[in-house]
Order: C-alpha cells, then structure tokens, then sequence
C-alpha cells in the first residue's frame, strides 16, 4: 500500500479533522474611566474593536532619552527566573543597529542563559470570545545553538493563565535577514481580559522536548543577537466552514452542502471568498459574499456532480488583507449499487491517532470510500487503565463491523503509552526497542487486543506512518527478529510491517519483509 504526500493528507484530514468550534455566547464589558479624554465614545473608536490592537515599533528612543521598550519588561527581573532558566546574564536595549522599519529595534545580546521580554499586565486588554494574531520581525546574529521566538498567552482579570491559551511561534535563526513570524490566539474563554506578549531567546535546554535525550552534552551559545521589530496585534474574525455530515461524504445523487459562519467583535467590513479545487488543484467553484460588518452566514450548495475528491478554502479579507483562512476536504461516491471486489482493491485508509475518539463514525467512512485496507492505530500516550478499558470498547464496536466487509485490518503500534515509555526508559516512538524488553512489562498493554482479535488480526504495524525517518535510522535486522520473535509468543504467523516512504529504497541488507 505505497502512499503518496497527497493521499495521506486527504485521507488523514478526512478522518481526523474537524471544523472549529464556536462559544454562542459573548461578553464584553469595558469601564467608562478607561475612555476618559477621547474625543467621543463612538464604540467604532475603541482600540478593542480596530483590526490593529496595537504596533509596538519600539522608537520611543527616537522621541526622549530612555533605552528599554515603554511596554516590556525582562524577565530575569521577576522571582524564580532564573530557575526557569532565564538568568540576569546578557543585555536588552533598543538599538540602531539595525531595524525592519523605522530606526529602532529591540536587541538582545547573549552573554549565556536564555533571555525574554515580556509585556507588562494591562497592556493589551482583549474581548472574551475574540481570536488574536501577533506578528513580529526577528533578525539573528551569530547564533549557533540558541534560537528565538514570540509566545503569547491570555490572563484573566486576576492575572492568571488560562489554561491552554499559550501559543509559542516556531524556533527562529535568520542569518543576519528579518524573518516574519505570526502565531494565532483562540480566545473561547469567558474569562479571558488580557494578552500577553513575550519575546523570547532560548538556548537548546530551554526548547529542546521531554523526550529528547537529556543525558547528553547540551551546547549553548555564549555570544550572539537577536533584533525584533514591528510587534504587531491584530483581532482575528472567527470563521467556520462545515460540510454536511460527520464523515463528509456525499453520495450521488446528493450535492455537497457546506455551511459558513464568520463572526467579527471588529467594527470594519469583511469580504468573504469560498472556493473549491478538485484533487488535480482546478477551480470548480468560486463566489464572494460582502463587504458586511458584523456575522455572515449562509449555506451553499455546490453544483458539482463528478465524483472525486475536492477541497472547500475560505478566505476572510479586511481592508484587501488576509484576517482569516478556513479550509476542509470532502469526496463525492458514486451511489451504494456499486460492487466491491477485495480482491482487486489494493486502496487503503491509514486511520491517525485522534480518530480513535471517533471510531463509531470511522465504520461508515470506510463503507462509503469502499477500500480494501485499513491500518488503525491501537495505541495513544493516553493509556493508562481508564483508557484502555475506553479505547477497547470502541475497538469492540468497530473491528467486527470492519471485518464482516472484508476488510484487511492492520493493527499500528504507532506510539508508546506514557505510564510504559516510562517504565522502560524509551521515547514514545521508540516502539521497536520496546521488543529488547521483558514482555512481561509491554504485554498487559497488548493483552487485551491479543484477547480479543488476535485470531482476526496478524498484522502489525510498528510506528506510525510518517515516522520513516526514525525507523530508516534505526531498523535493523535484530531488532526486527527480536519484534517478529516475541510477537509470535502471543500470534501464530504474525506479519510485521514498518512505514515506509515510497520514494526510498530498502537498505541491501534488512529484516524488513513486509513494509507499507
């Protein structure tokens, strides 16, 4: 079952993706003192309801003599700082040096630790139930180890975090060129009162993963700059694009329904663009709604008959500006008369860990996609007892309704359970070192599908597809025999399969006998 990039983001997509959803309610409530000297209170002029929250362009020094930023503080300078790894070491100034725009930047000089800047609470005052996009320009110097980035977080009216709110942009290191970086902030939270910014310089213990193998000689960087400019705010309209049905397949004669909802605190017009590209990328449907303030919503009905895949992309635009994207696939069959051959079929759906929380609907899509094969992942990091005994009554539901239709089942091993990658000392997706192991700690984790579908299901897939990488490096004929070896313990003929991209080919010397 070779698979291309495409058909494993559809099929993935299909399964494990769904629409965005909405708090109905809003609040918002703002103190008439706070309004006090502006020329009228007109709700159009209030900051909170404007595209751009704020532009921190740090060119304060272009005006009177000072050398932070108005609006930031370090980090170093609040208790346990440097615990967390923030020592007071190195230096923040605003700098002529260099700047994206303007004649100022904010620059940070590494003397070793990490650095940050963070701005102070009240700062940045946001509406519950709003989204929230902060933008910057970062340029590095010298950087060999450490990288930077922009994190940013929600704060209820207490100060406090609210759970989940924390949004980190990717690690940064631009030699000596401005790099954009944007991140985006959902705010569904009743409680949400204040954004928080702050700009970060990490060196490799500060970002490297959990996982990562920590024993080993970690290097910093003692010398080096980071510059960032045009820290921007913007208040995001909060779109939703849905397709009908859960698995969104459309049988003929029935045409695709989608359903669009965008919602906007800001008080400036959106035009609203819906189109849809068949699988070879065509346009097939185009149509525009507004400009309009406020809520759009509508149902479309599509006028495409041809079967096939498709994906729907809705763009929100304010001001001739992108504000907002929204996208999802669906696939048009033909009606249910059609005839299956198993023998014949060699398509296949690989099944990502998230759609084990949707199993009672995962039956009906591979009935109506009408494929041969299927390869489900039975196991997540989430496995204590409790989700086991979750996780294999969904699996009861669905493998016999698979198996009754024909269907080759192939059981993933795509990760380790935490509480087991633990006890062992591994990395979750260290799956194939697990075989090295005495069975008796790995098998209570195995037993129950052993129990119950080990005369129906022999193949087994170790690691997840997509984790090629790993295995290409660390597959080898021992740990291969050691796999098939304890496996046929517990399954008579087990038949063991590894992920495996179809653009590479097999080492000359391997174990591997079977590969997807």
């Amino acid at each position: 079952m070779p698979e291309t990039r495409q058909f494993r983001q559809l099929a993935s997509l299909l399964v494990g993706i769904a629409a965005l959803g909405m708090s109905p309610g809003q609040v918002w409530s703002q103190s008439i003192t706070a309004l006090e000297g502006l020329p009228d209170l007109d709700p159009s002029n209030l900051a909170s309801l404007t595209r751009t929250i704020r532009v921190f362009d740090f060119e304060e020094a272009q005006q009177r003599l000072v050398e932070f930023p108005d609006n930031f503080f370090r980090r170093s300078g609040r208790t346990g700082a440097s615990a967390e790894g923030f020592p007071p070491f190195g230096s923040m100034s605003l700098s002529r040096d260099t700047s994206f725009s303007g004649n100022w930047s904010f620059k940070f000089e590494l003397e070793g630790g990490s650095m940050a800047a963070r701005t102070f609470d009240g700062i940045l005052p946001i509406l519950p139930y709003a989204d929230y996009a902060v933008t910057t320009r970062i340029r590095t110097k010298g950087l060999v180890h450490a990288r930077a980035r922009v994190v940013a977080w929600i704060n209820d009216k207490h100060g406090e975090i609210i759970p989940g709110s924390r949004v980190e942009s990717p690690l940064l290191h631009t030699p000596e060129t401005w790099e954009t970086v944007s991140i985006e902030i959902r705010g569904h939270d009743a409680q949400a009162a204040d954004l928080i910014v702050e700009l970060q310089v990490l060196q490799p213990r500060q970002f490297l993963s959990q996982e990562a193998d920590l024993s080993l000689p970690i290097f910093e960087d003692f010398f080096g700059a980071v510059w960032f400019d045009e820290v921007r705010v913007l208040h995001l309209p909060q779109a939703e694009l849905r397709c009908q049905g859960e698995s969104r397949i459309i049988i003929r004669p029935d045409r695709p329904e989608l359903s669009i909802l965008v919602r906007d605190h800001a008080s400036e017009p959106l035009v609203s663009n819906l189109m849809v590209y068949d699988l070879d990328g065509r346009l097939v449907f185009e149509e525009t709604y507004g400009p309009s303030q406020g809520k759009q919503s509508r149902n479309v009905t599509l006028p495409i008959d041809d079967c096939g895949w498709y994906r729907a992309v809705l763009l929100v635009h304010s001001g001739g500006a992108l504000t907002g994207r929204r996208w999802l696939d669906f696939a048009i069959v033909s009606d249910e008369t059609r005839t299956l051959i198993t023998s014949q079929n060699r398509f296949g759906v690989v099944l990502p860990n998230r759609s084990m929380n949707r199993l009672s609907q995962v039956a009906d899509l591979i009935s109506h996609l009408k494929v041969g094969q299927v390869v489900l992942p039975v196991w997540t990091r989430r496995m204590d007892q409790p989700g086991r005994a979750e996780s294999l009554e969904r699996l009861r539901y669905l493998i016999p309704r698979l198996l009754d239709r024909n269907i080759d089942l192939t059981f993933a091993l795509n990760e380790l359970p935490s509480e087991l990658a633990q006890t062992l000392g591994l990395d979750p997706h260290q799956v194939i070192e697990m075989f090295r192991e005495d069975p008796a700690i790995w098998r209570p984790y195995l037993e129950p599908l052993l129990v119950n579908f080990g005369l129906e299901v022999q193949r087994w897939q170790i690691g997840a597809t997509g984790s090629s990488d790993y295995l290409m490096s660390h597959v080898d004929g021992s740990l291969l025999v050691n796999a098939r070896k304890s496996m046929s313990q517990f399954i008579a003929d087990p038949q063991l399969f590894v992920p495996w991209p179809a653009e590479h080919a097999l080492p000359s010397r391997t174990a591997i006998e079977s590969i997807h």
